[in-house]
């Protein structure tokens, strides 16, 4: 063989090697850039994943603090979700009734409109007097020291809404 072709040969070589090592560069730089898309896309993934809302339970919105579009920190309500399946009723009794009610002492609840009563049970009793609040209706409208007593009631129906006005019988 002429040394002439073996010096082709042997460039041709010499090229074919540097072009493979510069593709196996390229090829390291293009994973690299790969792996650096691909966390951008879990990082952009994870921030949509963050932006869906998801309710902790069925419910009613009882209130919005935010609308469509608006920026929220994170960790801040969104809206305020009543579970209307399970109530409670705030009532307050006079230092007389108090000694009469114990937890688990059932309760019977009326509804204008209605006319079968519901049943709850007494969830609640408070170890510290209070003068009477303004916003309460009681047939005695003196003021005077009553505690407050939480009354549970299912409501799987959902006859009772937040705020309405009910009636409480305590046997």
């Amino acid at each position: 063989v002429p040394r002439q072709k073996l010096d082709d040969v042997s460039n041709r070589l010499q090229q074919v090697k540097a072009r493979l090592q510069a593709q196996k560069h390229q090829e390291k730089s293009l994973q690299a850039k790969l792996e650096a898309l691909q966390a951008q896309l879990g990082a952009v993934r994870k921030k949509i994943h963050d932006a869906i809302i998801v309710a902790p339970h069925d419910g009613i919105v009882a209130e919005k603090y935010f609308e469509a579009g608006e920026a929220v920190m994170p960790l801040q309500p969104v809206v305020q979700l009543l579970d209307v399946s399970r109530v409670t009723i705030k009532i307050y009794v006079s230092e007389t009734l108090l000694p009469h009610l114990r937890v688990g002492q059932p309760a019977r609840i009326y509804v204008d409109g209605i006319s079968n009563a519901l049943s709850g049970k007494i969830s609640w009793i408070s170890s510290q007097a209070e003068f009477t609040p303004k916003n309460i209706l009681t047939p005695e409208t003196r003021t005077s020291l009553v505690y407050a007593v939480k009354i549970a009631v299912e409501n799987p129906k959902g006859i009772l809404k937040h705020g309405m006005p009910v009636e409480v019988e305590l046997p």
